[in-house]
């Protein structure tokens, strides 16, 4: 197994599905009923998930009796695949799964960034023997991930440029999903939209501070994903709402408990967002707790925010 498939192994937790019981039964009522406060029609409302993955954290069979349409949308293929195998379902028209990266960022490049700064850390391995330098060749590799970082979030907007985008992948990349949904739900989605290079970061950081037994932080890089996150996640929550007829939820991890001063990255932006450019009279939050992993303790404290288009 190479390193990039160690790492995305790492980003699944084990036995989500029966973990998450209460959590999944949660978020399951919550859509149901949100719907039945403003539907009308007979015959039932569409739903979009994004970032579906394996559905852990929603009964696509529960749903798959109150909804006509569900879309299930996430960037790994195989997740959706398990999800539909997990509920006994069929994809039809009442179950549909779409492929889609909400920020343009898939499989393939965080395997390329993976394996450049692999390449990058064999490169710098040498210079680590020398005392005086060390901590140059440190910080050169800190500030060479952030460039190979760059370039990746470059190359997505030069190559929908190409497609015929104007400015770059945001103009041209939700046009592919054509149809509009009664509902869009979106919980989870926006801390893991960095948190894959942040965590493969990690393990390179992890690396340089057992070899040279002191800590590495590289808070330049982190700093880096913030600004990222807060010029895209704006652009991505407006392309979400627009395809809604009726509401969209969003799901996000308010704090960590214990650690309820610290932010968590992508889900803060995403609330604030929601919190500054609307009001309160079509933006609603419920809150509750997400169990995420308690054989590490992790539990967060979860905010979901219905912004209504009416």
């Amino acid at each position: 197994m190479s390193l990039f498939d160690d790492i995305m192994e790492a980003f699944q937790i084990e036995n989500a599905y029966k973990k998450w019981e209460d959590y999944r039964g949660f978020v399951t009522e919550m859509l149901i009923h949100n719907s039945d406060m403003h539907f009308m029609k007979s015959e039932g409302p569409t739903l979009l998930i994004v970032g579906a993955g394996a559905a852990d954290d929603v009964d696509l069979g529960r749903l798959s009796e109150h909804f006509s349409e569900i879309t299930i949308m996430d960037f790994d293929e195989s997740l959706l695949d398990k999800a539909i195998e997990k509920y006994n379902l069929k994809e039809n028209q009442g179950l549909k799964k779409e492929v889609f990266s909400v920020n343009g960022i898939n499989e393939e490049s965080l395997r390329y960034f993976t394996d450049k700064l692999r390449e990058l850390y064999q490169r710098t391995l040498p210079y680590l023997e020398y005392e005086d330098v060390k901590d140059r060749y440190i910080e050169d590799f800190e500030l060479r991930a952030i460039a190979i970082l760059e370039d990746i979030y470059k190359d997505r907007d030069n190559n929908a440029k190409k497609e015929g985008a104007l400015t770059g992948w945001y103009d041209e990349s939700f046009q592919r999903i054509k149809d509009k949904y009664d509902y869009v739900f979106a919980a989870g989605l926006h801390s893991q939209l960095t948190a894959y290079f942040s965590y493969i970061m990690r393990v390179f950081e992890n690396h340089f501070r057992d070899l040279l037994g002191k800590e590495v932080s590289f808070k330049n890089f982190e700093e880096a994903l913030v600004l990222i996150n807060e010029e895209e996640i704006p652009r991505i929550n407006s392309r979400l709402i627009s395809r809604a007829v009726i509401s969209t939820i969003f799901g996000n991890e308010l704090s960590k408990k214990g650690e309820e001063t610290e932010r968590v990255e992508g889900a803060y932006e995403c609330i604030m967002d929601i919190r500054g450019r609307h009001t309160s009279e079509n933006v609603s939050e419920l809150y509750c707790d997400w169990p995420f992993d308690m054989d590490r303790d992790i539990v967060y404290n979860m905010v979901f925010q219905k912004l209504d288009q009416f």
